[in-house]
């Protein structure tokens, strides 16, 4: 009895578990990911954030907070996902899904600024005000589902880069 009770309520935390479903693992990808999304749901009040990890000029691990996902109906997603900055290709990334709580949303809500709409000209690498990361997660973020991937060669162009060109068009 008490192991059909222990296996149910299992059940019942990985049914909404967050997955990553558009990239598999090992992935390469271009600079710019225009998708980035899969299924589950969190609990209620919290909000789901894509990070982008990497590595700095020290070598050091950094967490770069890039979009809150928008989810329903058990699925997610977020859009415009740059994985690294200019020349990066063949460096790994590892891109999170994370669940984070009222508050620690409300401080990255403030703190993020999506460029994505903006006029303003991307600016050289270390000049993007919106490039704000982290040594780790603040202690209302924990991560749920990650993938690693590799920069591919080419496709060089970063999220704002490719939707100031489909504007000029």
């Amino acid at each position: 009895m008490i192991g059909a009770l222990i296996g149910a309520a299992n059940w019942w935390v990985a049914r909404d578990a967050i997955v990553i479903t558009s990239l598999e693992e090992g992935s390469e990808v271009p600079r710019c990911l225009p998708s980035f999304g899969g299924t589950g749901q969190l609990a209620q009040g919290h909000q789901l954030w894509v990070t982008v990890q990497f590595r700095d000029r020290n070598g050091d691990s950094r967490t770069l907070f890039t979009r809150r996902a928008v989810m329903n109906k058990g699925k997610w997603h977020a859009e415009k996902i740059d994985v690294g900055g200019e020349n990066q290709a063949l460096s790994t990334y590892a891109i999170t899904a994370v669940d984070v709580d009222r508050a620690t949303d409300s401080m990255l809500r403030s703190t993020v600024v999506d460029m994505s709409f903006s006029d303003a000209e991307t600016q050289g690498k270390g000049r993007d005000l919106w490039r704000l990361s982290f040594e780790g997660y603040p202690s209302g973020a924990h991560a749920l589902a990650d993938v690693t991937v590799t920069r591919a060669q080419g496709a060089q162009s970063s999220c704002n880069e490719l939707t100031d060109k489909a504007r000029q068009k």
